[in-house]
């Protein structure tokens, strides 16, 4: 679908610098290979648990990365298992502040639920070398309704929940989105709701700019997955700009 300049999505990136590439492409036409020593492994091992991550390449392919692993809630109690690949501590985040959204890109999926997970405060060890609790935005999402789980989720700045040690807070201070230090792709057992392997296919995760748009863009409809916490879905309306953005027919996300 055109924007209601009538320019592509693409041709909105080149012109206005709308979309900003933060791992791979966020234009279909120029796939970006990711950096996949930018992510490390972050699981419930650190706390006597079983669960694993990796992000890997395909050798034949690799305009997208595999996110990958297994959930495995039995060892802990309550049985709060996760697996995560986040970046390292070294990675340096590009500034957001201009920008409203981050869009999640899949090439497809099993359907569980994900979550992106940022934070805006420096990853500190602990003595025993674990790394510190902080404040964590969380936005939690999934394909699971759609054709081998594929679509854009557009995840806005302003519906991610901080959370602290699993806990989601009341009066946070606000996210400063110009000062990132961390960004993690996680999955979950919600308490027992999932677990065993699971796998989704990303081809990028990009930010995106809405304001200042003229006139108001046509609206289009997803539904995001459930919150762990609110354990139900969440119906928003979404904006889009290109024929990938445009649900074909009803459902959970937005198929490409």
């Amino acid at each position: 679908m055109a924007s209601p300049e009538g320019r592509t999505f693409a041709e909105l990136q080149a012109a206005d610098n709308r979309c900003l590439d933060i791992f791979g492409g966020c234009d279909p036409m120029r796939r970006l290979v990711w950096d996949t020593s930018n992510f490390t492994a972050q699981t419930d091992q650190s706390r006597g648990g079983r669960s694993t991550a990796r992000l890997d390449q395909d050798d034949n392919d690799q305009t997208f990365v595999m996110f990958t692993g297994s959930l495995d809630p039995r060892a802990l109690d309550p049985p709060a298992a996760f697996a995560a690949m986040r970046t390292v501590e070294t990675w340096i985040a590009p500034n957001l502040a201009a920008y409203d959204a981050l869009i999640v890109d899949v090439k497809e999926s099993d359907g569980k639920d994900y979550t992106i997970v940022v934070k805006d405060t420096p990853l500190e060890r602990r003595p025993d070398g674990r790394l510190a609790s902080t404040v964590s935005w969380e936005y939690d999402f999934n394909l699971r309704s759609n054709l081998k789980g594929s679509g854009r989720m557009i995840l806005r700045f302003t519906e991610f929940k901080p959370f602290f040690r699993g806990k989601e807070m009341e009066n946070a201070p606000e996210m400063k989105w110009d000062n990132i230090k961390s960004i993690s792709i996680m999955c979950r057992s919600h308490f027992g709701n999932q677990e065993g392997d699971f796998t989704m296919h990303i081809y990028s995760i990009s930010a995106y700019r809405y304001r200042d748009l003229s006139p108001e863009p046509a609206e289009d409809k997803i539904i995001r997955g459930p919150s762990s916490r609110r354990k139900r879905f969440i119906q928003r309306v979404r904006q889009s700009f290109d024929e990938s953005f445009r649900p074909k027919s009803s459902s959970k996300a937005v198929p490409r």
